[in-house]
């Protein structure tokens, strides 16, 4: 599952209806990722609700790392399907947290994201009540290849340089490198972590009118701001464009 975007926000596109319960099993409780994991999967398998693929070497190709592994608690736990909205939620709302933590605000103004993933309905069925945070790399839709050290190197000042996301005629997301129409300067702060949803038009016309203000100097021409989905998940910011 995702928490993405292209010209709103992130937002969460994962199926929100719980899944088909699987056939009773034998299985065991089976153990959770591993923080730290490294794994190969494209933009489109990333919808998928539980891991589309094993982890792989890190040393070797790989489209993204775990930095964090959850427990799914309270009432979404025992929910009867690891798709419920209640458990998503829980999900996304962590992850997004964890990221920003992890990486610092400014991750908003890079091409880096995440996917997270749920245990499988047997897993579920049999305790599983973990969940997978990974952080990833895009370009339009596509996950492409990450170094080894992603993670540290995209929270310094270079990494955000390097990672830094533009967006093309298109309004699709791509690298600076790219042939593109604008990119991120900065990034504003639309509300504290307890405040209300505003509504769409009021929290666009904030993003606008601070980004604005913080860009005294340059035009600003679009910007990113969080939907009801990401605001409940816990994401705040939004980068602010300019043409270049």
């Amino acid at each position: 599952m995702m928490l993405r975007g292209i010209v709103t926000t992130i937002v969460l596109t994962a199926a929100l209806l719980p899944a088909a319960s699987a056939p009773a099993t034998a299985a065991t409780k089976p153990p959770p990722p591993k923080v730290g994991a490294c794994y190969s999967y494209t933009f489109a398998q990333a919808d998928a609700a539980s891991s589309p693929t094993r982890p792989v070497s890190c040393a070797g190709r790989h489209t993204a790392v775990t930095y964090f592994v959850g427990t799914v608690t309270g009432t979404p736990a025992r929910s009867k399907s690891p798709t419920a909205a209640a458990v998503v939620a829980q999900e996304a709302r962590a992850c997004q947290l964890r990221w920003v933590s992890l990486m610092g605000a400014k991750v908003i103004m890079t091409r880096a994201s995440v996917s997270f993933f749920t245990p499988t309905p047997a897993q579920w069925k049999a305790g599983a009540r973990w969940f997978r945070c990974d952080g990833v790399l895009r370009t339009a839709s596509t996950y492409v290849s990450i170094p080894k050290n992603f993670l540290a190197f995209g929270r310094t000042t270079a990494g955000v340089t390097a990672y830094l996301r533009c967006v093309n005629a298109a309004q699709v997301i791509v690298a600076c490198s790219a042939r593109h129409t604008l990119k991120v300067k900065t990034y504003v702060v639309l509300g504290s972590a307890t405040a209300r949803y505003p509504g769409t038009t009021a929290t666009l016309n904030r993003a606008l009118t601070l980004c604005t203000k913080a860009l005294p100097t340059l035009t600003v021409e679009f910007v990113n701001y969080p939907l009801a989905d990401n605001w409940a998940a816990g994401g705040r910011t939004a980068p602010c464009y300019v043409a270049g």
